[in-house]
């Protein structure tokens, strides 16, 4: 008994070891850790915190209310427009056949508004929708039926022609005589006749769709100026519309400028390589600036311009000017209107001619009026059709022999002259020296048609040595004068019979290429010694052969 005691003693004192031992361990766990004390930092203040820039407010900009109204000055609707901005083209009506053409500044419609003016103010603008006209589409064999009901009770007409391309193409001359007889305007729609060249135009068409395969108008082609509009807003793809004129995609060619637009600057881009007759037909144009890259201008290009005469800055050299393709050679029809030229923005008054230029090109100087003096160096051998025609030059100067100016081929057509300078300045200067005595250089076999024309107050003597077989029309021609006969010497004139050109049979074959004479064009003979008299009579005016 006394040991089972003492057993459970000893088990009861284990058990009180082992909780103690327990607590001491979880005391320890609760005690926190003591860590050694620093040196003490005296406490920093706080940072005052710095408030978030605000965003600048944007500039507010002045703007101006535009008021559209008809002409009866009711409101059609409004715009705010900011200051500087553009006023924006008012939409198509709901059925997308009516739209305003034209925005004006008074209710009487005298006056255009050009909407690339930036706006300054506020103002009413006055305009009018067209008439709501419907697409009538028809081929060229229904034409004719069509113009019957186009009895002139509408504004205008649409015709809208869907025949086969190339049958439309063909008979444009045939579409134009037969709308022309009706007594009626219309809008001509040829978006699906795959057309690239217009030559026919009628001329009471007020408007005109073309398609994407429209290239220019041909330099025949009128009735562009009575055209209203032209269309051309889906044909992004082929076409440039800038400042509502319109070029190949590419910028290269000019094929319209609006005759309604109000601008006097046309700037062309400094892509353009050609511009086509008939496609300026613009009076408000006074300055025109063209860049060095133009290489061709076809007839009636500018000859429809402002009466006046205008300003052309060109953005070459002299040489690219002379260079340039004007017209062509015989064709009657101008390119320049009346203008004064500047190169590298000065004015041209004394035009010196690089002698590396050996020809001076059709129409280089047409209707140039700035130009006082001329210096035509020895190195040109040919000048082109009417390269002078109505300038005001007042010298010619040469810089080469009087018998190489003898040689130089004029051209000489009806027009007697236009390819010369001295039509213009009546005078002419070898060397800086004015020419009085004409002596022709011994072995010289043919004196070239007009050289020495107009030349009659400046000349005291002509000398024309033996060996010259053949002498030139209108050698000493001038309008209205007449020639001294005891002026002229032909060396060993009594030997010789000079036959005289039919002047409109010779004057058709110099046309062309001077040609060897046929027999059977000549109108009569005379003896040498009586050649002065012939050429005092004629005004100065020759043809002829020698004949021993």
């Amino acid at each position: 008994m006394k040991k089972i005691i003492f057993l459970l003693c000893i088990i009861m004192v284990c058990i009180s070891c082992s909780n103690n031992v327990s607590s001491d361990t979880a005391k320890k766990k609760e005690e926190p850790t003591v860590t050694e004390p620093t040196e003490a930092v005296d406490p920093v203040e706080p940072e005052t915190p710095v408030e978030p820039e605000k965003p600048a407010e944007p500039e507010k900009k002045q703007t101006y209310t535009i008021v559209f109204k008809d002409k009866d000055e009711n409101i059609i609707t409004s715009q705010i427009v900011n200051e500087g901005d553009k006023i924006k083209e008012l939409p198509c009506s709901s059925d997308g056949w009516s739209k305003v053409e034209f925005y004006y500044k008074d209710k009487d419609f005298t006056e255009l508004f050009d909407l690339q003016t930036p706006v300054t103010e506020s103002f009413d603008l006055f305009v009018e929708y067209t008439h709501n006209f419907k697409s009538r589409k028809i081929t060229i064999a229904e034409l004719e039926d069509y113009l019957k009901e186009c009895t002139g009770d509408e504004p205008f007409y649409y015709v809208s022609l869907v025949d086969n391309p190339d049958r439309i193409r063909q008979s444009m001359s045939t579409i134009k005589t037969k709308l022309e007889a009706v007594n009626s305007k219309f809008y001509l729609d040829l978006s699906e006749s795959n057309i690239t060249n217009i030559r026919y135009l009628p001329n009471n068409a007020i408007g005109l769709f073309i398609p994407d395969t429209f290239e220019k108008f041909d330099e025949y082609c009128s009735g562009l100026e009575n055209l209203n509009t032209i269309d051309f807003s889906e044909l992004t793809r082929c076409f440039d519309k800038e400042n509502g004129v319109l070029y190949s995609k590419d910028k290269k060619n000019l094929l319209y400028y609006p005759p309604e637009k109000i601008e006097d600057t046309f700037d062309m881009p400094d892509t353009l390589e050609s511009i086509p007759g008939n496609a300026l037909n613009n009076k408000n144009i006074k300055t025109m600036i063209i860049p060095a890259s133009l290489k061709s201008v076809e007839i009636h290009a500018f000859d429809k311009l402002s009466n006046t005469t205008i300003d052309i800055y060109y953005e070459g050299t002299l040489k690219q000017w002379i260079e340039m393709k004007k017209g062509r050679n015989g064709d009657y029809y101008t390119v320049f209107s009346s203008h004064n030229l500047y190169i590298n923005n000065s004015l041209v008054t004394d035009v010196v001619i690089p002698d590396t230029v050996t020809e001076i090109s059709v129409r280089a100087f047409e209707n140039c009026k700035s130009i006082e003096t001329i210096t035509i160096p020895a190195s040109v051998t040919k000048m082109g059709y009417h390269a002078f025609i109505n300038t005001k030059i007042k010298k010619t100067i040469y810089l080469g022999t009087i018998t190489q100016w003898s040689q130089i081929d004029i051209y000489d057509d009806n027009y007697r002259g236009s390819s010369n300078p001295v039509q213009s300045s009546k005078n002419l200067y070898i060397n800086n020296e004015p020419i009085k005595n004409i002596v022709i250089d011994e072995g010289t076999e043919y004196i070239r048609p007009i050289v020495f024309e107009y030349l009659i107050s400046q000349i005291e003597t002509v000398t024309i040595p033996s060996s010259v077989t053949r002498i030139g029309g209108l050698l000493f021609y001038q309008q209205y004068g007449s020639f001294d006969k005891t002026k002229l010497t032909i060396k060993d004139a009594d030997k010789y019979y000079w036959y005289i050109s039919s002047s409109n049979t010779w004057d058709e074959e110099a046309f062309f290429d001077d040609a060897t004479f046929k027999e059977g064009i000549y109108s009569q003979k005379i003896e040498g010694k009586d050649l002065p008299q012939y050429i005092a009579g004629n005004q100065g005016a020759l043809r002829g052969e020698l004949i021993q």
